[in-house]
């Protein structure tokens, strides 16, 4: 019979949240009434009396085939069936051995309960036998089965023996029917529950039924197959093969990362450790993020979070810079509202990490420290040293690591993400937000991909491909995906060096196969060409698109198919298909030791329609509009964390690079680095070899004369910007500090500010005073020869240089005059002007407090080591009132800002109002609060009193700056607040300089740029000289 079409369908329904959740919320609720309810709904017009077919699905069709099919079924249902068509069934009755899937029961009256007759026999026809005698029971019985067939029953016996006579009170009507002796169970299967034996037990009374568990329900051999609920209403989390797309934690990193405290020195020793036996750990490269300039690179594994990266750099303080209208700085500087020299202008620049680096949003690898406020350590004494205020005081500037970095992988910081939200070209750049919701989108995608025989698009064949590859069904030429293969190229030429065999194909007919075999046995054999080769012909569809390409880092990617695979040694035996288009030639290279991590599948042409789907969801699904109708700026970021995903290949990027944040970068290779990069860690900062100097650099690794040490990219600032002190006096003028870092030459009106921590090589030569410390500098300055752009910007005027250089784009490099040992100071000379104008200045310095504060150009102010003494002596009661030269600041963690239970008190004073002695009137309250960069507030604040055996100190904060407050002094409502915490935590306590009273704002502090060699500086940038001549 032919089959018949289904005609109901199934469709669960709705609505009901229960088939959107997981299994095991399902499983949570399943004694919850109405849980489910599952709708046959008609396919089309269904007749009346038409029978309702439905389509149990093509697994269970298949099984029952196999059912069908199975040779065991058929024997053992043979056998059931003679036993079950036996036509006399007294002879199984009678029979001693009763078939195992068979059994008998006798019928009753009433219930049967062992008594103390159980092991005697009745006749079942005696008068005294109950069974059988209604009038003999008890009228309340009688009552309750008012009807013979209302109390019958049906009890599992054994028949002993046939009874061939009948025995005294036996039923005698004449009937020929057999008697039996039987023995009544009060349950099946079990003897020892004997509640009855009887003799005389009539044949109508018994009957064969099927053993328990031996129906036609219980063979072993019947069909069983589950009806099974279509693919397209079942809830995917319901499936075993599902995987939550939180599982594949796309973006997220792992929080096994977190670096025990304990060990952090011994981890950072060890990494440091690990850095000198490298040729390089941290390069400067240019950047994944397009048109962003330079970039960094871990040269080598950062293995934990928290390490050091590069080195310590000083901060350098930037006073008016605003002014300056095109400052190429302007990009480059950090707001650090906890600078206490200078709080009319905090902003400082930050070499290294907060130059070079770039930021981005969804991969922040490398993190400022959780500080207080920026290490303050001025090193010298103002009062004995003619350099103090001519370096920052601000010296451990640094960046860690936020988690375990892969050498290779580009390292970033985070501006915030103000920064792009304030800049318009940056209108479209994701933030963190969108691509966490793009992996939400792509990890939901994963998940269904990944289901064993679901069909969302024919590109989850390339998923699985890829994540089996050395299955031999993958082998050869598959439907919808094309293997790829990643093969060398050399400037631009396929590299076939490493093919173990090169095969021409020719067209079918081509005149070469026409050619005799006499001539074709005189030619070279990997010259021949052949029709075809493993069944690939000359018009193969992989040819279509075997043309070169691919790029510098990886070489020419091809078409290629596997031919075999080792699983044990990961290498495959693989053809890569090449073609000559202009030439119309065809080729395929064998290459029988292939590794398999250079090969990827990716959909056929026109074959994927993930592409379709993914632009969908970004144009229209996805779409966000503002109340006007335009599409609004947090939906245009969206769109372009997921605009590079257009294909299963890139999906797999993603997962493999874990999340669309990471798969917008490459992870380069250690070949692509040393050619392209430039190393920054040849050097370390620590404190210099010579004294009164500050800070140094010093060699981390041994380095030979002529290697470049380190290259900076370096900003380019004219002589007229203003690069000035701000006072609010202004009789007291003069460079300010950051003038001391830049180089420039006394014929040119340019300067050059390194943004590396090469700004901390300080200068030396043999008629260095004192001269003790005199010796030849060890390295020179030089612009790069290996960066491509910084050879053209040297041949260019300086014009182009400074107004049209909007970034740090010249490359100058530090150079080894000698061989230099590991740990060896770098030194450089910085030219004759600058040590004439050191020189003088060491003359004419003088101790500014040694005519007893008469000086008036330069007040006998506290020293900033005396202050940095503070900060090493908090529960010294000396320095807790404030003085004419520094002040106090108390750091609130923001987490603690929220719960205002550990405040003590909160004060309000009002016009002549005190409070512990604090007036209303206190200076304090004028002095602003800020964030710092971990959006800790950090509020002026005094000590009341010390508790130095917990480490605690008692304080009030001014905190005058709170929406709800005011300090209006020309108001008689005016109110000031105070926050009184009795138990302050010393590690959040700072003594700083007041405002303009620092060492670098000393208007006598020495200011002088670095020289530029004149063999290193091009004669037409000399224009000063020029301008005289």
């Amino acid at each position: 019979e032919s089959p018949k079409t289904p005609n109901v369908g199934l469709r669960w329904k709705e609505p009901n949240d229960k088939l959107h959740g997981s299994l095991d919320d399902f499983w949570s609720t399943v004694n919850e009434k109405n849980l489910l309810v599952m709708e046959y709904v008609a396919l089309g017009d269904i007749a009346e009396n038409e029978e309702l077919l439905l389509d149990y699905g093509s697994e269970w069709e298949q099984a029952y085939q196999s059912h069908l099919n199975s040779n065991d079924s058929k024997s053992m249902l043979s056998t059931h069936n003679q036993w079950i068509q036996t036509k006399d069934p007294s002879v199984l009755i009678s029979s001693p051995n009763l078939p195992v899937h068979l059994a008998t029961e006798c019928l009753v009256y009433p219930q049967l309960k062992a008594d103390a007759q159980l092991d005697d026999w009745q006749d079942f026809f005696d008068s005294s036998n109950q069974m059988i005698h209604r009038e003999t029971w008890p009228l309340e019985l009688q009552k309750l089965y008012p009807k013979d067939d209302q109390f019958a029953t049906w009890y599992p016996c054994r028949v002993t023996t046939v009874v061939e006579h009948l025995s005294s009170g036996a039923k005698n009507d004449g009937s020929q029917e057999d008697f039996y002796s039987v023995l009544i169970f009060s349950q099946h299967l079990h003897d020892d529950t004997v509640v009855r034996r009887f003799r005389g037990f009539p044949q109508d009374r018994l009957r064969l039924v099927p053993a328990p568990y031996h129906s036609d329900q219980h063979l072993p051999w019947a069909f069983r197959q589950f009806i099974s609920i279509p693919d397209e209403i079942f809830p995917l989390r319901w499936r075993n093969d599902y995987k939550p797309s939180s599982s594949w934690k796309l973006g997220v990193v792992d929080d096994n990362y977190l670096t025990d405290r304990s060990k952090l020195e011994e981890q950072q020793q060890a990494y440091e450790k690990a850095l000198r036996q490298v040729d390089c750990g941290l390069y400067m490269g240019v950047s994944n993020i397009p048109n962003s300039g330079y970039g960094m690179y871990a040269g080598t594994d950062i293995p934990f979070s928290q390490l050091v990266v590069g080195s310590t750099i000083p901060e350098v303080p930037v006073d008016n810079y605003k002014e300056s209208t095109h400052w190429p700085g302007t990009e480059y500087v950090w707001n650090s509202f906890g600078l206490a020299e200078n709080p009319e202008s905090p902003s400082v620049l930050r070499g290294l990490f907060g130059s070079i680096a770039n930021s981005h949003n969804g991969v922040i690898n490398m993190v400022s420290p959780k500080l207080l406020n920026s290490p303050y350590d001025p090193m010298v004494d103002r009062r004995k040293d003619p350099g103090a205020g001519a370096f920052s005081p601000y010296i451990q500037n640094t960046f860690l690591s936020g988690y375990p970095v892969n050498a290779g992988e580009e390292l970033f910081v985070t501006y915030g993400e103000h920064w792009f939200r304030n800049r318009k070209e940056y209108k479209t750049v994701p933030l963190l937000e969108h691509f966490r919701r793009a992996d939400n989108i792509l990890a939901s995608l994963l998940s269904m991909m990944t289901l064993e025989g679901a069909s969302l698009f024919v590109g989850d064949v390339a998923f699985r491909t890829n994540q089996d590859k050395f299955n031999s069904s993958y082998h050869g030429q598959l439907q919808h995906v094309i293997a790829w293969c990643r093969v060398d190229s050399i400037e631009g030429q396929l590299d076939r060096t490493g093919a173990s065999s090169v095969i021409h194909l020719s067209r079918k007919n081509d005149r070469i196969n026409r050619m005799p075999s006499s001539i074709i046995a005189r030619m070279d054999p990997s010259e021949i060409p052949h029709e075809s080769y493993e069944g690939i012909t000359h018009d193969a569809d992989e040819f279509q698109s075997a043309t070169l390409g691919g790029g510098e880092e990886t070489g020419a990617e091809l078409p290629c198919r596997i031919i075999a695979s080792d699983s044990s040694t990961g290498l495959l035996d693989v053809l890569v298909f090449f073609a000559d288009n202009e030439n119309d030639k065809r080729q395929l290279l064998r290459y029988e030791s292939f590794d398999a991590t250079r090969l990827d599948f990716r959909i056929a042409p026109n074959k994927d329609g993930l592409s379709s789907l993914l632009s969908l969801l970004r144009n229209h699904f996805l779409k966000e509009l503002d109340d006007d109708g335009v599409t609004t700026e947090s939906f245009l970021r969206f769109k372009t964390a997921l605009s590079n995903i257009d294909s299963v290949g890139d999906i797999t990027t993603v997962l493999h690079r874990n999340g669309t944040a990471m798969a917008t970068t490459k992870r380069r290779s250690k070949e692509w680095l040393e050619e392209n990069g430039i190393c920054l860690d040849h050097i370390y900062v620590n404190r210099s070899t010579i004294a009164g100097a500050g800070n140094g650099a010093f060699a981390r690794r041994r380095l030979k004369k002529n290697e470049v040490i380190i290259g900076s990219p370096m900003l380019a600032t004219s002589r007229d910007h203003k690069l000035l002190l701000t006072t609010t006096n202004a009789s007291r003028r003069n460079k300010s500090l950051i003038y001391n870092y830049h180089f420039g030459h006394k014929d040119s009106s340019v300067f050059f500010f390194p943004n590396s921590h090469a700004i901390a090589i300080n200068h030396n030569s043999p008629s260095m005073i004192p001269n003790k410390y005199g010796k030849p500098a060890n390295a020179r300055v030089q612009f790069s020869t290996k960066d491509k752009k910084s050879r053209y910007l040297v041949h260019r005027p300086l014009e182009d240089i400074l107004e049209r250089e909007k970034y740090s784009s010249l490359v100058m490099e530090v150079v080894a005059n000698r061989d230099i040992a590991p740990d060896e100071e770098i030194f450089l000379d910085y030219g004759k002007e600058w040590e004439a104008a050191w020189k003088e200045h060491v003359k004419a310095w003088k101790d500014p407090c040694q005519n007893d504060n008469k000086n008036a150009e330069l007040p006998c102010y506290k020293s900033s080591m005396s202050i940095w003494k503070m900060n090493h002596d908090k529960f010294n009661r000396e320095y807790h009132a404030w003085s004419e030269d520094h002040l106090t600041y108390c750091t609130v963690p923001k987490d603690e800002q929220k719960d205002k239970r550990e405040r003590n008190e909160e004060v309000i004073l009002h016009r002549g109002d005190s409070y512990l002695g604090v007036p209303w009137d206190h200076n304090g309250f004028q002095i602003p609060w800020y964030l710092d960069n971990s959006g800790d507030r950090v509020l002026p604040c005094l000590i009341i009193a010390p508790d130095k055996g917990n480490s605690n100190l008692e304080v009030v904060l001014f905190d005058n700056n709170d929406d709800d407050s005011t300090n209006d002094d020309d108001t008689e409502d005016s109110r000031f607040v105070l926050n009184h915490w009795k138990y302050f935590s010393s590690a959040r306590v700072s003594f700083r300089p007041r405002p303009f009273k620092g060492d670098s704002m000393n208007p006598l502090a020495f200011r002088h740029e670095i020289g530029i060699p004149d063999e290193a500086f091009p004669e037409h940038w000399k224009e000063l000289l020029l301008e005289e001549v």
